[in-house]
């Protein structure tokens, strides 16, 4: 069966040849301009994902920091810190704000006054542009609400220690104690 497959798709005029090469570089030509006339959009899916790994590893970063800062306690040893948030960093963007405020004042024939005061206000995202792409700028990130803190420490034996960490953990995350759960390696 596979003999028979090779001999059809086997090219056997230089004709048929030449139809090929022609083929082929009409499919290039097509590609090559469908893509100069249709260039491919920002995927966002892909851009959220970069932008909360990054937002993710920032987060990871103060376990990183929080790690460090209790391990150096002393009889606290080797340290693993978890934090739980409740979401992700929320990115503010930076907004270019128009009010315009119009204020009416009537009488009518019977003396009678009226005053109107209509305030309109538009928010436009602020851009900057490289390129082709255009970026919000960002005003400010907030920090995301800390649910819990998990410690897993060496020295988290002692009742001491244990009492150290909890309350170096409080200190630094403003959690209070029971939201904070310290556990011995």
């Amino acid at each position: 069966m596979m003999e028979k497959l090779l001999e059809k798709m086997k090219l056997g005029s230089k004709e048929q040849i030449k139809n090929l090469v022609i083929f082929l570089i009409l499919v290039i030509i097509i590609m090559v301009v469908m893509n100069e006339a249709f260039p491919k959009e920002k995927n966002v899916a892909t851009e959220n994902m970069v932008t909360s790994t990054r937002l993710l590893t920032e987060e990871e970063s103060f376990e990183h920091k929080l790690e460090k800062i209790l391990s150096s306690i002393q009889g606290v040893g080797s340290v693993s810190v978890l934090i739980s948030y409740e979401d992700t960093i929320e990115k503010v963007p930076l907004y270019d704000t128009k009010e315009t405020t119009t204020v009416t004042e009537e009488t009518d024939q019977n003396g009678g006054e009226r005053k109107t005061k209509q305030t309109n206000q538009e928010y436009h995202i602020v851009y900057e542009e490289t390129g082709n792409q255009k970026t919000a700028l960002i005003r400010q990130n907030r920090m995301p609400k800390m649910m819990g803190v998990l410690v897993v420490a060496e020295g988290a034996q002692n009742s001491i220690t244990k009492e150290k960490i909890t309350e170096a953990v409080m200190t630094i995350t403003g959690l209070s104690s029971n939201k904070i759960k310290v556990l011995a390696k």
